[in-house]
């Protein structure tokens, strides 16, 4: 197949403007017309030249995204490294990008020994590997802390109640890592595409494909709006998010769902005190949360690993876990006016119980770390860190796929119109400054067009990992 003459993507989020990015630089597609739908209005007429303004509901509105080289899987790792170069360059410039090391941890036997079943530090223990293969100082680069007691010693906290034990919260620090802000980054990202001069914008909410004339193709012409307007294109890319299962009408692609991000206040004296510190990203695998202090607006953020997040640990440790428990179908979810839409939660708003669930998770972390009260942080406070109450919270979605693998494909039975950019699973973020150019890439390969990508051996394991599921994929 040649380059498609005209390229649709649906959505203007992690996949779908880095897509748009890197096709209007490629000089592959300089005969194609690129053209980027979002439900979103970036460009008011409100806001001055030259500005975007990032969507408030969208998975990637925020300001400390974790940006990490450590992975357990070694194309994700040498992906996260291209990655972090860049975020290190000109995407992370003006307060983007924030360095600061990061501390991986879970929980079993000394990250010095053999691997044991039933462990979830088998999940650091192989990023561990992987880290002194890629790091530049090897192991000189990387920290080991092989206790409790230690991590605490290295975070400046009480080490009185940390006892030694042969299972033990054991981890690694590392310095390749930081955190973005994401929604400036995203902003920014849609200025450089329109200074391309390239991408046609079109701001509408996609209700469906269009197909071809025969009932039972699944040969896409384009999309059609809410308004019953219609697009069309030679190739469809959809990068949706949330929205993609909806907008394809399967609903077994993806399993997506919310989750809530707490944040707890610190005073002025607590900020300065971690930045003394130069206090790390935590990350605990073994319960599946991560903490940010300080974020730029003061708070201790907690967030939690995808569902796919925790079988990808659980599975490093032999032990399987189901499937997520769902209370409405994806399709009963696709017709609520809230599906997809992250945002603030009102601290009263009543929580169902897996949201309870969630809060308690983080306070499990929370006193694991800051227990007990006198530690050095939390002496001058009435209440120590660990028991303090959630300053505010948020809720973002979560589009996940079974393995974390994102699915970066054309539809199988599609004939190269339909492509899929999509299930993030809470991890794609950190890739934003190169994963436009691996799905550009893969959309070249599926048509069997020579492009620089060909040389790109990492990209053929991603392109491996990234296969369309293997579900049902007529038309339904």
């Amino acid at each position: 197949m040649a380059c498609p003459r005209s390229i649709i993507i649906v959505g203007s989020g992690v996949f779908g403007l880095s897509t748009a990015y890197a096709m209007a630089r490629d000089k592959t597609f300089s005969q194609t017309s690129i053209t980027l739908v979002d439900s979103w209005e970036f460009e008011p007429p409100v806001v001055s030249t030259g500005t975007s303004v990032s969507n408030p509901g969208a998975a990637n509105h925020d300001t400390s995204r974790i940006v990490r080289s450590e992975y357990p899987h070694g194309p994700y790792a040498v992906l996260a490294k291209e990655a972090h170069t860049q975020w290190r360059g000109v995407w992370g410039a003006k307060g983007r990008y924030t360095e600061r090391r990061l501390l991986l941890s879970a929980q079993g036997s000394s990250l010095k020994g053999p691997q044991r079943a039933g462990e979830t530090v088998n999940y650091v223990k192989n990023a561990y590997d992987l880290s002194c293969q890629l790091s530049s100082r090897g192991k000189d680069g990387l920290r080991v802390l092989d206790s409790l007691r230690e991590i605490r010693s290295e975070l400046g906290l009480s080490t009185t109640s940390a006892r030694a034990a042969e299972k033990d919260l054991r981890g690694y620090i590392s310095q390749d890592a930081g955190w973005a802000d994401s929604s400036a980054s995203i902003a920014w990202l849609r200025q450089m595409v329109l200074q391309t001069g390239r991408v046609n914008f079109h701001t509408a909410y996609v209700q469906s494909l269009i197909y071809a004339d025969n009932e039972q193709s699944d040969v896409v012409q384009g999309v059609r709006f809410d308004d019953e307007r219609e697009l069309f294109a030679d190739l469809t890319i959809v990068a949706a998010g949330s929205h993609t299962p909806r907008i394809l009408g399967m609903d077994k692609l993806c399993d997506v769902y919310s989750e809530l991000v707490a944040y707890i206040q610190l005073s002025p004296e607590e900020c300065i005190h971690f930045k003394e510190l130069d206090f790390p990203i935590i990350v605990n695998a073994d319960r599946c949360v991560f903490a940010i202090a300080p974020t730029r607006e003061g708070f201790l953020k907690l967030g939690k690993f995808s569902h796919s997040g925790l079988v990808d640990v659980r599975q490093c440790a032999g032990v399987t876990v189901g499937p997520r428990t769902t209370r409405l179908t994806a399709r009963e979810q696709w017709s609520e006016s809230k599906f997809g839409r992250g945002g603030d939660v009102d601290i009263a708003e009543d929580l169902d119980q897996r949201e309870q669930q969630t809060l308690a998770d983080y306070r499990a972390f929370l006193k694991e770390l800051f227990e007990p009260s006198n530690d050095s942080i939390g002496r001058e406070s009435q209440e120590s860190i660990a028991r303090r109450p959630f300053t505010k919270l948020r809720r973002c979605w979560y589009t996940d796929t079974p393995a974390t693998d994102f699915i970066v494909d054309y539809h199988p039975s599609s004939q190269g119109t339909l492509f899929v950019a999509s299930g993030g699973s809470d991890h794609a973020f950190k890739f934003l400054p190169v994963i436009g150019d691996k799905v550009a890439g893969i959309v070249l390969r599926g048509r069997d067009v020579p492009s620089e990508s060909d040389h790109d051996a990492n990209l053929t394991a991603l392109r491996e990992a990234w296969r369309f599921p293997r579900i049902s994929t007529s038309k339904l």
